[in-house]
């Protein structure tokens, strides 16, 4: 399932926005062999190099330059900055809808309650065949998916199967807050558990992390598992707030070092005071696997050196690298350049350094997910998750398959034997 206008998942670890100007700052750049390389492409080239190709040229060489550096640093031209700013504040326009393909369609799987599309009539288990006068076939699942989204303010037209004839629908997109915390349930038991899963840290997770958590001990839960798993990251600032339900007031979440200096990251007497349940603090499992990255390893690290959770699951991706959004002079173009690498609170960094060595996290108690069908089950499971302001289609809404590292929470939680032998660190 495609979530449009949802939660996309967002590598990069955003800590700052700065600007930049043109200094060099000693790195070898040759502008005159630039300009004549310029030249002889453009005077020489088979074909005539328009306006539009040379942009585009110019933008992948400036891709290039910074992919080089590292895996995690990118360069996104002008045309990029909204879907950028997007995933990193968790705001996007559109209509409010996730959706998946059917034959000659794309139905409608989930819709956000009092949104652009629900306002419109528009129902879990629809199919829209017709999207901006194009048909879906023509465009295909990805073309059209794309084509329901765009700028805040502007109409979407869409043609829905029907009968005995299709119907048109005019929605005018619109913010829609993206869904970071789509997975919240009460599983019952001795004690019942709450479970939240976060799919990616953005400007609200925090917010709506705490709201979840919140409301599930007020409906009983007396333990909790945090699922931080096929989470690759966003905001730091995010994984503080979230540390801020588990952790007191000024608790150190990590340490970032930076070529001039270091800094350190604590939970913020703002963000509230832990989660207490019968005046305590309650037991907390964090499910991590080799796709929790960046925001989450920050968070999961945190919570293992202080002693506040259990890791369960696979070592973790390793991306100890914090990368900050610089912004160009001119044209709107933005560099996300890594700038830090950060380390637990006891001085772990376990990052990819291109030597072999795996780095990440290890769990406390390792449990492997399975084969590739496994972890492709889980996705799907994921895929099909949508938070409490979402309306689901009944073929969605149904008890996920079962979950071997889940029911591994759930037994440490209720005073079982781990399923696996603890890690050795």
């Amino acid at each position: 399932m495609i979530a449009v206008l949802g939660a996309c998942i967002a590598s990069l670890v955003v800590l700052h926005r700065g600007r930049t100007g043109a200094d060099a700052g000693g790195l070898p750049w040759d502008d005159s062999l630039r300009r004549e390389v310029q030249s002889i492409v453009s005077r020489r080239y088979v074909d005539k190099v328009d306006e539009a190709r040379a942009r585009r040229l110019f933008d992948d060489a400036m891709r290039g330059y910074v992919a080089s550096l590292d895996p995690y640093s990118r360069f996104y031209p002008a045309s990029e900055r909204r879907d950028l700013d997007q995933r990193t504040s968790g705001s996007f326009g559109g209509i409010g809808v996730m959706l998946g393909a059917v034959p000659g369609g794309l139905r409608v799987n989930a819709v956000r309650k009092g949104g652009p599309a629900d306002r419109a009539g528009i129902a879990p288990g629809d199919v829209i065949e017709r999207v901006g006068g194009h048909g879906v076939e023509e465009l295909g699942f990805d073309g059209a998916v794309a084509a329901v989204k765009g700028p805040v303010g502007t109409t979407a037209t869409l043609v829905l199967r029907g009968s005995p004839a299709p119907r048109t629908v005019e929605v005018a997109r619109a913010d829609v807050p993206a869904d970071t915390v789509p997975g919240v349930r009460l599983l019952a038991g001795d004690p019942p558990v709450g479970y939240v899963r976060i799919e990616q840290f953005t400007d609200g997770t925090g917010r709506d992390a705490r709201a979840a958590f919140e409301d599930l001990a007020a409906r009983g839960a007396a333990a909790f598992v945090l699922d931080l798993r096929q989470n690759l990251g966003g905001v730091v600032r995010a994984a503080e707030a979230v540390a801020s339900i588990f952790l007191p007031p000024d608790t150190v979440v990590c340490v970032t070092r930076r070529r001039d200096g270091s800094e350190i990251h604590r939970t913020k007497p703002a963000d509230g005071a832990p989660l207490l349940v019968g005046g305590s603090l309650p037991p907390l499992v964090a499910l991590v696997d080799e796709q929790s990255a960046s925001a989450s390893e920050i968070l999961a690290g945190a919570l293992q050196d202080h002693g506040r959770a259990l890791l369960v699951g696979e070592r973790t991706y390793g991306k100890f690298f914090v990368q900050s959004l610089v912004e160009t002079s001119s044209g709107g173009a933005v560099v996300g350049l890594t700038t830090s690498r950060h380390e637990t609170p006891l001085g772990r960094s376990g990052g990819r350094d291109g030597s072999g060595e795996p780095g990440g996290l290890l769990p406390d108690v390792r449990v492997p997910i399975g084969g590739d069908g496994d972890r492709d089950l889980l996705r799907a499971v994921f895929g099909r998750q949508a938070g409490p302001a979402w309306v689901l289609h009944r073929r969605e809404a149904q008890e996920p398959p079962p979950d071997r590292q889940l029911a591994a929470a759930l037994s440490l939680l209720r005073g079982g034997l781990p399923p696996a032998e603890p890690v050795v660190r």
